[in-house]
Protein backbone atom coordinates (compact mmCIF):
# COMPACT_ATOMS: atom_id res chain seq x y z
CA UNK A 1 0.00 0.00 0.00
CA UNK A 2 1.38 3.48 -0.72
CA UNK A 3 2.02 5.20 2.52
CA UNK A 4 1.21 8.74 0.96
CA UNK A 5 -2.19 9.63 -1.19
CA UNK A 6 -0.38 10.00 -4.68
CA UNK A 7 -1.00 13.22 -6.92
CA UNK A 8 -2.64 12.83 -10.14
CA UNK A 9 -3.04 15.46 -12.85
CA UNK A 10 -3.66 15.46 -16.90
CA UNK A 11 -0.38 16.89 -18.61
CA UNK A 12 -1.38 17.76 -22.36
CA UNK A 13 1.29 17.77 -24.75
CA UNK A 14 4.07 16.87 -22.53
CA UNK A 15 6.80 16.26 -25.35
CA UNK A 16 5.74 19.94 -26.94
CA UNK A 17 4.61 18.14 -30.58
CA UNK A 18 0.85 20.13 -30.48
CA UNK A 19 0.67 22.91 -33.34
CA UNK A 20 -2.54 24.41 -34.62
CA UNK A 21 -2.54 21.69 -37.20
CA UNK A 22 -1.17 18.74 -35.42
CA UNK A 23 -2.56 17.05 -32.40
CA UNK A 24 -0.68 15.94 -29.04
CA UNK A 25 -1.55 13.27 -26.52
CA UNK A 26 -3.06 13.98 -23.40
CA UNK A 27 -1.76 11.78 -20.40
CA UNK A 28 -2.24 10.90 -16.68
CA UNK A 29 0.51 11.65 -14.24
CA UNK A 30 0.47 9.57 -11.60
CA UNK A 31 3.36 11.10 -9.20
CA UNK A 32 3.72 9.42 -4.97
CA UNK A 33 6.74 9.70 -3.07
CA UNK A 34 9.22 11.16 -5.21
CA UNK A 35 8.40 8.32 -8.38
CA UNK A 36 6.21 9.30 -11.43
CA UNK A 37 4.09 7.45 -13.99
CA UNK A 38 2.24 8.60 -16.92
CA UNK A 39 -0.71 6.48 -18.14
CA UNK A 40 -1.76 7.34 -21.77
CA UNK A 41 -5.23 8.32 -22.21
CA UNK A 42 -5.65 7.48 -25.61
CA UNK A 43 -7.20 11.06 -26.16
CA UNK A 44 -5.20 13.48 -28.86
CA UNK A 45 -6.34 17.04 -28.77
CA UNK A 46 -5.37 19.77 -31.16
CA UNK A 47 -3.86 22.78 -28.59
CA UNK A 48 -6.60 24.52 -28.91
CA UNK A 49 -9.64 21.85 -27.66
CA UNK A 50 -7.71 22.29 -24.13
CA UNK A 51 -7.80 24.79 -21.50
CA UNK A 52 -7.21 25.19 -17.70
CA UNK A 53 -8.08 21.59 -17.30
CA UNK A 54 -10.88 20.91 -19.47
CA UNK A 55 -11.37 19.40 -22.91
CA UNK A 56 -13.07 22.53 -24.85
CA UNK A 57 -13.98 22.95 -28.72
CA UNK A 58 -14.41 19.99 -29.88
CA UNK A 59 -17.50 18.06 -31.04
CA UNK A 60 -17.27 15.21 -28.80
CA UNK A 61 -16.22 17.32 -25.39
CA UNK A 62 -18.56 15.74 -23.57
CA UNK A 63 -17.81 11.90 -24.65
CA UNK A 64 -13.84 12.53 -23.66
CA UNK A 65 -14.61 14.06 -20.58
CA UNK A 66 -16.54 10.69 -19.38
CA UNK A 67 -13.83 8.76 -20.55
CA UNK A 68 -10.99 10.86 -18.48
CA UNK A 69 -13.72 10.80 -15.75
CA UNK A 70 -13.69 6.65 -15.83
CA UNK A 71 -10.11 6.54 -16.83
CA UNK A 72 -9.42 8.71 -13.35
CA UNK A 73 -11.38 6.35 -11.14
CA UNK A 74 -10.09 2.88 -12.64
CA UNK A 75 -6.47 4.62 -11.62
CA UNK A 76 -7.65 4.97 -8.30
CA UNK A 77 -9.09 2.04 -7.60
CA UNK A 78 -5.57 0.76 -8.96
CA UNK A 79 -4.09 2.48 -6.13
CA UNK A 80 -5.57 1.22 -3.76
CA UNK A 81 -4.03 -1.94 -4.32
CA UNK A 82 -0.69 -0.85 -5.40
CA UNK A 83 2.65 -1.40 -2.96
CA UNK A 84 4.41 1.06 -4.88
CA UNK A 85 3.65 2.94 -8.52
CA UNK A 86 5.70 0.47 -10.37
CA UNK A 87 3.17 -1.75 -10.30
CA UNK A 88 0.54 0.66 -11.30
CA UNK A 89 0.23 -0.55 -15.35
CA UNK A 90 0.27 -4.11 -14.56
CA UNK A 91 -2.69 -3.59 -12.55
CA UNK A 92 -4.36 -1.33 -15.18
CA UNK A 93 -3.89 -3.87 -17.94
CA UNK A 94 -5.90 -6.70 -16.10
Amino acid sequence: MINKLPKITFIYDRRKTASPKKKASLEMRVSSEGKTKYISTGIHLYPNQWKNGCIINCPDALQLSQKLNSLLVVVRQALLKCDDLSMLPRLLHR
